[in-house]
């Protein structure tokens, strides 16, 4: 999250101080006094910095003392942050608190600073100081609103927005973080009337439509969410992950076609996601479409991947031939994957369904033996070693495997399997 105090804004300041300072001399709390001479010193420095900024942090760095008015402490920080120096800044506004601990325009500027920096901890701190003490204007709540949502406040973040509002009631940042702490609180129903009053002057913002729609996905409204998206498309405000997530929803519906076009648009890009496209790629083999999974297999497979990609990858590659019925072929990359990856759960299952096909079924029992050892796929391995055994006939060895299964999840499926098991073990 980024926010941006511009070069006039600073520049402005600066003035300011330099021209209106002597006339409230000891009056204001708030800001500092400056001397003439002072005065003289700021307006030399602006003019000088108009050019090149360094000679303006050096001329004012030569007169600043632990005595000299926190005036020129701020303006250094300005011009510091104007040369993106974010870390000088701070240290400069710090320098101009520790002198005038109320000096409104160095904590609001500090604040901003600090919170660039990513450290949104820090700068809650200053803002609630602010606000605190009566110097908060609008801003000043919206960014501390920023800063509690990026904690996971999102109660406290809810009061500062609402606050922001009341100050400047047609803020529409203000209002955007509204949404997003409510969404955190899972009112929904609130962000999609916000959102509708925000739509009414934006419907182009491809945020208030995503926003949109994820809030319909928390109210279950599956065919809202869908409308929402297919709209930001229609108005080109969809970004790529909007698209994603309406091509999921049309594989959820078993909409294929729409799915697959979905997908195209999302990954047209240059460097779209791989965990995105491996998921799409999951998606489309479940709906039986091999040739689009096979395209986009072939491009991620060009694209930079962590170790973890590359095995979910040979994963999809693996399925896709056995949807295709090159089983030898499925078998070869199936172990191969086990071979790199010995805990890999899903290829020893697939594996074994491999073997069982091909009428190894000692083969197939001793996979499953070995997935059932590996956490989080007991209960899995289990249940198909238990098919397999009565499959085979054997209900008196499938019974204790379901038994076993039913400790790792108490499925009322397996249940009823395992009662219609027992019955045929008895016979």
């Amino acid at each position: 999250m980024r926010f941006v105090i511009s070069r006039m804004c600073c520049l402005l300041s600066i003035l300011s101080i330099a021209t209106g300072a002597l006339a409230t001399q000891g009056s204001n709390p708030f800001e500092p006094t400056v001397t003439r001479k002072e005065s003289e010193l700021l307006s030399d420095a602006l003019e000088r910095a108009r050019d090149d900024p360094a000679t303006g942090i050096a001329l004012l760095e030569e007169h600043v003392t632990e005595k000299s008015s926190a005036a020129l402490d701020f303006a250094v920080g300005n011009f510091h942050f104007q040369s993106g120096d974010l870390g000088k800044a701070e240290a400069a506004y710090r320098a101009a608190t520790a002198k005038k601990p109320l000096f409104r325009s160095a904590l609001n500027n500090l604040a901003r600073v600090v919170l660039m920096q990513d450290r949104p901890s820090d700068a809650m701190e200053v803002f609630q100081a602010l606000v605190r003490d009566g110097q908060g204007d609008a801003e000043s709540y919206l960014l501390l609103g920023h800063c509690l949502l990026l904690q996971g406040k999102a109660v406290q973040s809810e009061g500062a927005y609402r606050q922001s509002l009341v100050l400047a009631p047609d803020g529409g940042d203000a209002i955007r973080g509204l949404i997003k702490s409510l969404i955190e609180q899972q009112r929904n129903a609130e962000v999609l009337a916000l959102t509708t009053d925000l739509q009414s002057g934006s419907p182009g913002d491809a945020e208030l439509w995503n926003l949109r729609a994820n809030a319909h996905l928390s109210l279950d409204q599956f065919d809202a969410a869908v409308r929402s998206l297919e709209t930001a498309r229609l108005l080109s405000a969809a970004s790529p992950d909007m698209l994603k997530l309406l091509g999921d929803l049309y594989l959820n519906r078993n909409q294929s076609r729409e799915a697959v076009a979905a997908f195209r648009e999302a990954f047209a890009g240059d460097t779209p996601s791989v965990d995105h496209m491996l998921q799409a790629s999951r998606g489309l083999l479940h709906l039986g479409e091999l040739e689009e999974a096979a395209g986009m297999l072939r491009r991620v497979s060009g694209m930079t991947q962590s170790p973890g990609q590359v095995t979910q990858g040979k994963l999809l590659l693996a399925r896709l031939a056995v949807l295709q019925e090159r089983f030898a072929q499925a078998s070869v990359a199936y172990e191969a994957v086990i071979r790199e990856n010995p805990l890999e759960g899903d290829a020893i299952l697939a594996l074994a369904d491999l073997e069982e096909r091909a009428g190894e079924v000692e083969e197939a029992r001793i996979l499953l033996e070995r997935a059932a050892r590996i956490d989080g796929f007991e209960a899995r391995a289990l249940v198909r070693h238990a098919q397999l055994e009565v499959g085979q006939g054997n209900y008196g060895r499938a019974v204790p495997l379901l038994e076993r299964a039913q400790v790792f999840t108490n499925r009322p499926t397996v249940r009823r399997y395992l009662e219609q098991v027992r019955r045929l073990a008895s016979h």
